[in-house]
């Protein structure tokens, strides 16, 4: 969904690079709900056009992975996030190659630039089975959420801007 975000939103998306080469980035939207939405109606089905969906369900590649999710995907929008959190940032970087306070930096420059242009909260959406991920987001001042009405494969993460 990297791409939805850079289609969307270019202003809000920062690349980390090291002397190898790209390492992570931070991608944000300014308004969730308005991304979700062209996500939902633009952005899946025209992934979902152009990669049909793999005819087996077992020993998928990475790359058949990747396109079964374009099928699978579930929306989620939230009023509650909407109000408290209306800004969605997603963070993603090489084990190994970003250390947590480039992350933190490269954070930094994406709350900035949505604080500037009205933010006052950013949250993220982790899949449940990605503990090492809510803890790094958890590192950088995310909390997690509960009782918001997340779908269960979902753990929210947000924090005031």
């Amino acid at each position: 969904m990297i791409g939805a975000f850079l289609a969307q939103s270019p202003e809000y998306s920062f690349v980390i690079e090291d002397e190898l080469g790209v390492c992570g980035y931070v991608l944000a939207a300014l308004d969730a709900q308005v991304h979700n939405d062209k996500l939902e109606k633009q952005w899946v089905p025209s992934m979902q056009e152009k990669y049909p969906k793999p005819s087996s369900v077992d020993n998928l590649t990475p790359a058949e992975e990747m396109i079964s999710s374009f099928h699978s995907h579930k929306g989620y929008n939230s009023d509650f996030l909407q109000k408290m959190y209306p800004s969605l940032v997603r963070l993603d970087m090489l084990p190994g190659r970003c250390h947590d306070a480039i992350a933190r930096h490269a954070l930094a420059c994406a709350v900035a630039a949505l604080k500037t242009n009205g933010s006052h909260g950013i949250y993220a959406e982790v899949h449940v089975g990605d503990r090492a991920t809510v803890d790094r987001y958890a590192a950088l001042g995310m909390k997690e959420l509960t009782d918001v009405g997340v779908p269960e494969d979902l753990v929210i993460v947000a924090r005031p801007v």
